[in-house]
Order: C-alpha cells, then sequence, then structure tokens
C-alpha cells in the first residue's frame, strides 16, 4: 500500500501542475477571467495584470487622453490637435500609465532574499515594492475613470 503512494506521489512531483489542471485553469480564465489557482496570489496576479494592460493602453495607437487633461474644452479639444497643449496633455497622461505599470511590475516582482543580502535589507526592499504598489494604485483610482481606449 505504502509503495503505490510513493509511486504516485513522485509522479505527482515530476508532473506537477498536471496538463488537465492547466486546460481546466485556461478554461477558467478564458470564461470569467480568472482562475481558481490566480486566487492563492491574487495581489501579485492583480498587480501583473494591471501593469500590463497599463503598458497596453499607453502603447496603444488609438488612444489618446483624457479631455479633462487640457485647459480647453472638450468642444474645442477637436481644433486643438497637434498643438503644444495637445503634446503636453499626452505626455503626461503617458507618464502616469507609466508610473501605474512600473509600481506594480515592482510590486509584483519582490522576490526571496537575494545573494548578500541582510534580513533589514531585504524587509526595506520589500517595504519600499509594497509602497510603491500602493503609489500605483492611489494614482489608479484618480485616474480609473479615463482608463478606457
Amino acid at each position: 500500500m505504502r509503495y503505490r503512494y510513493s509511486i504516485r506521489r513522485a509522479l505527482q512531483e515530476l508532473w506537477h501542475p498536471r496538463p488537465w489542471d492547466r486546460a481546466k485553469w485556461r478554461w477558467q480564465r478564458m470564461n470569467r477571467g480568472w482562475a481558481d489557482r490566480d486566487v492563492w496570489s491574487m495581489d501579485s496576479y492583480a498587480a501583473k495584470l494591471i501593469a500590463e494592460m497599463s503598458r497596453a493602453l499607453r502603447n496603444s495607437p488609438t488612444a489618446g487622453y483624457p479631455c479633462r487633461c487640457a485647459s480647453v474644452s472638450p468642444a474645442l479639444q477637436i481644433h486643438a490637435h497637434g498643438t503644444s497643449e495637445d503634446h503636453d496633455c499626452l505626455q503626461r497622461w503617458n507618464g502616469a500609465l507609466d508610473s501605474i505599470a512600473s509600481g506594480l511590475e515592482e510590486y509584483a516582482s519582490r522576490e526571496g532574499v537575494r545573494d548578500g543580502e541582510t534580513h533589514d535589507q531585504w524587509r526595506q526592499r520589500q517595504e519600499d515594492a509594497v509602497e510603491a504598489g500602493r503609489g500605483a494604485l492611489r494614482m489608479m483610482a484618480d485616474e480609473l475613470p479615463d482608463m478606457w481606449d
């Protein structure tokens, strides 16, 4: 009896995650946008996802910037394209998206202790990454109504 358990355990360790589990997670992500596996580390999963989406929005050829960014009214904005104000607004918007993405990427890339790093240095690096993630989420909350393409 014990022998069968050992073989099964060894096969599980060699073949983990199992192909049918990977297929199940893909199906779940396609149907509901997240998988059961993603819940285990929801913070890192969401940080990576939002960072990638912010980069995609920034690099989208069809994306512009929020109308509230410019000092002129939206009705006059149509005739103002190509002005320096237009360029400044686009730069500020791209900077905001970059800040959101880089803060969340820093948060998501937290890892264990590096070679030669003391526990205090590791703790400080972790706290800095958490604060960068919080700052990115605060900025995202401010810009949330405008984060669409």
